[in-house]
């Protein structure tokens, strides 16, 4: 009981490549289970299992077997090319499993169900089958009708994934009105995205890698304000942006790579209530870019050898923190009519410019920052009613 079973390859072995008997209440994810001689995942007698974010194919049994296992959970993983079928629940003493958001390729059999309750989706969202042929004109990632898992007897998923839902490189566009592109809601039907949108389960990209190819950008976020993740992403060649939100609240871009675009790394525009950490912007024109966008929280990004560092335009009550800026044409750190502007314990150096410049502010705040080895340490121009202390301004021009 209790036991995980995560990041392991189980690969051509001559029974099965995961198996469990009696065992309940147990976690198999992210595994890689593939050209075992039987089934992939094996559960015998065995409950309240969650099988998730595993790859299983190309066994020469089933993909996943329920023997007389009941109240499991099966969800979000990539089950193709097996040779019997991708599911199989054997027997109706496995009652009560629920499968949704799996990803059913190219199986001799995609599912056999002659368990008893089988659930195809959790309410919400089904799974996908590369077989399904219906339709989704109101374009939420669902199709229309159910989905013939079998005909005798007659057993459906509900609620079928439309479209292929695995993630090639292409750019990503999500429009919470649904009016330029997708909403959120199509988005989190794809395998590339996961939650609900809200605080406690908020909509995550997450681990991709995107070539712009010259586009525009790499990921557009617009008008939206649901709560969402982008995280250790992997964003570069864009025309444009490598990340570019626009009327956003409520994102946070954690830790992403926005390297080498041909003009900015992150794009902010009339956002507020954001928050970007440990992102690294490197070789764009502006490392990260804040227009008309108020009340962030910039904190631990990463900024190098672009033209600015970190650059505000009218943006106000902004945070900026802890931040690294150094090697850039221009400065560091540029604030530009942006009042109410917070920046603190920020390192800044060698810059050909300023290490931190403020121009035409008003009542902001300049403190325990480090300037080194720039033209300017700090520079202020026409800016009013502000405080620096504390901070550590050396070796400058």
């Amino acid at each position: 009981m209790n036991n995980t079973i995560s990041e392991n390859i189980a690969y051509a072995n001559l029974d099965e490549g995961i198996q469990l008997w009696f065992s309940d209440n147990n976690r198999i994810l992210r595994n890689s289970v593939y050209n075992n001689t039987d089934e992939g995942i094996f559960l015998n007698q065995s409950n309240y299992i969650t099988i998730t974010h595993n790859e299983v194919k190309r066994n020469k049994g089933d993909g996943i077997l329920l023997y007389q296992s009941s109240y499991n959970i099966i969800s979000e993983n990539l089950i193709k090319e097996n040779i019997i079928s991708g599911i199989h629940i054997n027997e109706s003493l496995s009652k009560d499993n629920i499968f949704f958001k799996n990803y059913f390729f190219n199986n001799t059999i995609h599912a056999q169900d002659k368990g008893l309750n089988t659930y195809w989706n959790n309410s919400l969202i089904g799974n996908y089958w590369d077989n399904y042929t219906g339709v989704d004109l109101n374009l939420d990632g669902i199709g229309d009708t159910p989905h013939n898992i079998s005909l005798i007897p007659l057993i459906q998923d509900h609620l079928p994934i439309h479209g292929n839902p695995l993630y090639y490189g292409q750019t990503i566009h999500i429009d919470g009105k649904g009016v330029d592109s997708y909403t959120w809601v199509w988005a989190s039907t794809r395998a590339w995205c996961m939650g609900l949108g809200i605080s406690s389960d908020p909509y995550i990209i997450k681990d991709l890698t995107i070539n712009g190819s010259g586009n525009d950008f790499c990921i557009y976020i617009e008008n939206s304000n649901a709560y969402s993740i982008i995280q250790n992403c992997t964003l570069y060649n864009s025309g444009l942006y490598a990340i570019k939100l626009r009327n956003v609240s409520n994102s946070e871009l954690i830790e992403n790579n926005c390297s080498l675009n041909n003009d900015i790394g992150v794009m902010l525009q009339n956002c507020y209530d954001n928050i970007l950490s440990g992102n690294v912007v490197c070789y764009n024109s502006y490392g990260i870019y804040l227009n008309h966008s108020d009340n962030n929280m910039l904190y631990q990004n990463f900024a190098s050898d672009n033209t600015y560092g970190l650059y505000l335009d009218y943006s106000n009550r902004n945070n900026i923190s802890q931040c690294l800026a150094s090697n850039h044409i221009q400065d560091g750190i540029a604030i530009f009519f942006s009042n109410h502007t917070i920046v603190y314990e920020n390192y800044v150096t060698e810059n050909n410019m300023a290490g931190i410049s403020f121009y035409n502010n008003i009542n902001s705040t300049i403190s325990l920052n480090f300037a080194s080895n720039n033209t300017y340490g700090l520079y202020l121009r026409d800016t009013e009613d502000c405080e620096i202390l504390d901070n550590d301004v050396i070796n400058n021009t």
